[in-house]
């Protein structure tokens, strides 16, 4: 949360782009291997403005049509994509391996491998920002109401006592 106030974020963000070429309706998630922990991976903190770093709202499970493409920038200071996880209409679950590739091309969806159980947990529940977002939003609630609460109370004074202009020499 704290990574919204702190410029530093932006020096650490990669960017990189799927490319759907599968011909069909694709549900995507990037996961990534955190640097240091050995096998742990996550989904991977994206953002949607890279300056001030403002985080997407959500993380995963987008929807990519035939020969759409999806530009992904994401923290990579301490994690690195590693996998992308692909859902199909059906519900089968793929994944595509990656090096750390500037494009990443979703093929015929029979050429990719069945998606690991370390991907499939990683990508578990973080869709959503949910506790990110309503920090915020409950932190700007109280603001809203009373700029709100002081423009009322202005506009009702001033309809009671309307303000004269003043005359000179009169």
């Amino acid at each position: 949360m704290l990574s919204t106030m702190n410029p530093m974020v932006s020096i650490f963000m990669c960017t990189f782009k799927i490319e759907n070429r599968s011909g069909e309706t694709v549900y995507v998630t990037p996961i990534g291997t955190h640097i240091g922990i050995k096998g742990y991976r996550s989904v991977l903190d994206q953002y949607a403005v890279k300056m001030p770093p403002i985080p997407v709202f959500k993380q995963g499970n987008f929807i990519l049509g035939p020969n759409e493409s999806k530009i992904i920038d994401y923290n990579c200071d301490d994690i690195r994509l590693s996998e992308i996880l692909v859902r199909t209409d059906g519900g089968a679950y793929k994944q595509i391996s990656s090096q750390n590739h500037k494009t990443n091309v979703i093929p015929p969806l029979r050429d990719l491998s069945k998606a690991t159980n370390a991907v499939l947990y990683a990508a578990s529940g973080s869709e959503f920002k949910w506790i990110y977002w309503s920090i915020i939003f409950s932190g700007l609630l109280p603001l809203s109401l009373y700029i709100w609460y002081r423009r009322l109370r202005k506009a009702a004074a001033d309809r009671r006592c309307p303000r004269r202009s003043s005359t000179v020499g009169s």
